[in-house]
């Protein structure tokens, strides 16, 4: 009984990180790189299902590896990490 409970407890606390997304990756870029903005951060962020690129018209300042990213929707254009909006550049499933 108490394993039973043990695993939903766990599931319940939604610790299945399968879908959450880290930061990688990221490093300052410009020109074609950086479009829309003239520079900006461009950031990798992976779960252990998908990889996902985007960028940001701000420098890469406020980010770190391990860094949660977030999809308000599923199907989204844009990532969230630390309050800051990421345009999608690609994705692709690992």
């Amino acid at each position: 009984m108490k394993k039973i409970t043990l695993v939903l407890l766990l599931v319940s606390a939604g610790c299945s990180s399968s879908q959450e997304l880290r930061v990688t990756s990221y490093r300052t870029v410009e020109s074609a790189e950086a479009a829309p903005w003239p520079s900006g951060c461009l950031v990798t962020v992976e779960s252990k299902t998908q990889r996902v690129v985007g960028v940001y018209g701000v420098p890469c300042d406020h980010i770190q590896i391990g860094d949660l990213a977030i999809f308000n929707h599923k199907g989204d254009s844009v990532f969230w990490v630390n309050n800051a909006p990421y345009s999608v550049k690609s994705a692709q499933a690992k």
